[in-house]
């Protein structure tokens, strides 16, 4: 019978840690606020013949068209390994994609990014009440799955940017790199920077 009384104590101060917790974020500031899992749905990826405008069919082999950016951006960074969440890569690589056009997400906090951030880049801070709906928010504006996506955060002890690589596998999204010198690395290389909430 005793093992029944420990199991119910076990149960209880489960239930409670998980009150306490909940409640804490409740009451913290937005911007501390920690995200919750969301769901996703799955980003769509290009269809043939999309990108000119044409249908493609009558029985022949047709592979998928890919965006002359796409195409672009993926003959600049290193192959990835499909099943890979994310693939490092270094500022060399890092300002070459930057220059090409590719999409850049700071993963650090809002604070951090408005003090200053890679200049384009937007922001979505994974530790933040908004994360989840920030990756949805790329979703919603039909970026495709395929789309070369560079994330950093505040240097190579930082794993912010792999938690957000983690979030856009999540939803779909399989061309992530993770820059990982990080926003340190881009102002030390003389990168061009930003202030404020605006890419």
């Amino acid at each position: 019978m005793q093992w029944k009384a420990i199991l119910s104590e076990v149960v209880l101060l489960l239930f409670a840690a998980a009150a306490a917790a909940i409640g804490s974020n409740l009451v913290r500031p937005e911007s501390e606020k920690l995200a919750w899992i969301g769901s996703y749905s799955t980003p769509r990826s290009v269809r043939p013949g999309e990108i000119q405008g044409q249908s493609k069919s009558h029985g022949s082999t047709v592979t998928p068209a890919v965006s002359p950016l796409t195409k672009r951006l993926l003959a600049i960074a290193p192959a990835k390994d499909p099943g890979l969440l994310f693939l490092q890569i270094s500022g060399d690589v890092v300002h070459k994609l930057h220059e090409a056009g590719a999409m850049f997400i700071d993963a650090r906090r809002s604070a951090d990014y408005e003090t200053g951030h890679i200049a384009g880049a937007r922001s979505i801070p994974v530790w933040e009440q908004g994360a989840d709906a920030g990756v949805s928010a790329l979703q919603a504006e039909g970026v495709l799955a395929d789309q070369v996506i560079v994330l950093y955060c505040s240097g190579i002890r930082c794993d912010d940017s792999a938690r957000l690589a983690e979030k856009l596998a999540f939803a779909g999204f399989f061309n992530v790199y993770v820059y990982a010198g990080g926003f340190p690395d881009w102002q030390f290389a003389g990168g061009p920077v930003r202030q404020g909430k605006n890419p």
